[in-house]
């Protein structure tokens, strides 16, 4: 059978990034309280309330305004967010899903948008860099990434597949599944509540909650065995 190839995004995909921002917030939240008075666990509370409001972007300069500090301490406690040891692990059903995927003899890449330096960080802390044949930070190719063609594009050249024997694997309607799919690429979306609607004509080929089925589908999608 020819080579065939699958692509996963990072975030939300092989893991949920929840697990790493409330981490971020774990290891800031003692240095905030202790310059401004609050209690550790008020500070940890505060930010987790914008992280679910879906503020998270502007969490630290909101909390700053909140406590009337000096607008450059959130820069500092968002560089410590960063920074902090990071304590992820790979879910068992996304594990699996990829040692099914070695043993069928797929080749495996990664393909995630962000800080490359934060991604590469989360790579290293999951354990991934065994487990892909290839990875790609697309922020060091693309300004902003996926769903620029020119990153899947230079994945699959790597991964040595044309589009149309890969299967692209991810939870962003746009970046992941319209990216992959104006090449050619065949693709699973991860549901998530981020993204609850997409029409059906422009929403992936599957489906899934998590990653236990992926192996199947995707051996499925591009006519062969799981």
């Amino acid at each position: 059978m020819p080579t065939r190839a699958i692509v996963f995004d990072l975030d939300d995909t092989l893991y949920r990034i929840r697990r790493f921002t409330i981490a971020g917030y774990a290891a800031t939240s003692a240095v905030i309280a202790a310059a401004s008075g609050r209690s550790r666990r008020d500070v940890f509370c505060r930010l987790q309330g914008l992280y679910r409001q879906g503020r998270a972007t502007f969490a630290y300069q909101e909390l700053c305004a909140e406590l009337g500090l000096p607008a450059p301490l959130a820069a500092e406690w968002l560089a410590r967010h960063r920074a902090h040891r990071r304590r992820l692990r790979l879910p068992r059903t996304s594990a699996v899903a990829l040692d099914q995927l070695r043993r069928a003899r797929w080749r495996i890449g990664l393909l995630t948008n962000g800080l490359p330096q934060i991604q590469q960080a989360k790579v290293r802390a999951l354990d991934l860099e065994s487990r892909m044949d290839v990875i790609v930070c697309a922020d060091e190719f693309v300004p902003g990434g996926k769903p620029a063609p020119e990153v899947f594009t230079r994945t699959l050249d790597a991964l040595g597949v044309p589009p149309d024997r890969a299967v692209m694997v991810g939870d962003h309607p746009e970046n992941d599944i319209a990216g992959a799919r104006r090449l050619g690429m065949r693709t699973i979306r991860v549901l998530r509540p981020a993204f609850p609607t997409v029409a059906a004509a422009e929403d992936a080929d599957a489906l899934v909650e998590d990653l236990a089925p992926v192996p199947a589908i995707a051996g499925r999608l591009l006519g062969g065995p799981a």
